[in-house]
């Protein structure tokens, strides 16, 4: 028996993306951007098809996705997925989408993203490596609030006994504030410092 191609089909949650295979199909959610399988029959009988990632309750089998218990690497994809899918009226729509920044194919399911990443530390956040790189597996990690802090594009660097670190840093070991390590750069007219 055929296949009826149902990809582009508008559900109430959001728009089938494609064929999962046994009779599944994988669609996304409008509002939160999370990605869910849906059995065929379901969207043929225009049955209401809701989302996990915005807490109405859908067959998962991750289980990370229950508004009273979701795990913090689900927190963390979700988010992930809102930055990269910005409507071009957000205010940081700049930061993310209107920069290229996208989400690799992989991990538009929740279930490769913890496979890659694993869940996700206590305190700690989800960080790309190149600031201007694509949220992969290849360039994302669990980092510390400091160390995220640290790995921003808008940060300005020194070089401190050959280590080329962020200003905040230099400013901690220093002993001193940031504001103070920035008049001795500008005094001496380098950004290369000592004790």
């Amino acid at each position: 028996m055929k296949r009826i191609e149902l990809a582009g089909t508008k559900v109430r949650a959001g728009t089938v993306l494609s064929y999962a295979g046994e009779l599944k199909w994988k669609c996304s959610c409008g509002r939160c951007g999370g990605v869910f399988l849906i059995h065929g029959k379901a969207i043929r009988e225009a049955r209401n098809i809701p989302c996990g990632g915005c807490g109405v309750t859908h067959n998962t089998t991750h289980g990370n996705a229950k508004r009273e218990n979701q795990s913090g690497a689900y927190k963390s994809w979700v988010s992930m997925l809102s930055r990269t899918r910005q409507n071009p009226k957000d205010r940081y729509y700049h930061l993310y989408t209107g920069r290229g920044i996208k989400v690799c194919e992989r991990w538009l399911d929740f279930a490769n993203f913890l496979s890659d990443m694993g869940d996700r530390p206590e305190g700690m956040q989800l960080d790309r490596i190149d600031t201007n790189g694509n949220y992969e597996p290849c360039n994302c990690r669990w980092v510390s609030s400091r160390q995220n802090n640290q790995n921003r594009r808008n940060n300005r660097f020194v070089t401190f006994h050959g280590e080329r670190i962020v200003y905040a840093e230099a400013a901690r070991r220093l002993g001193m504030t940031r504001q103070g390590l920035r008049a001795r750069v500008i005094r001496s007219g380098s950004d290369v410092i000592s004790d």
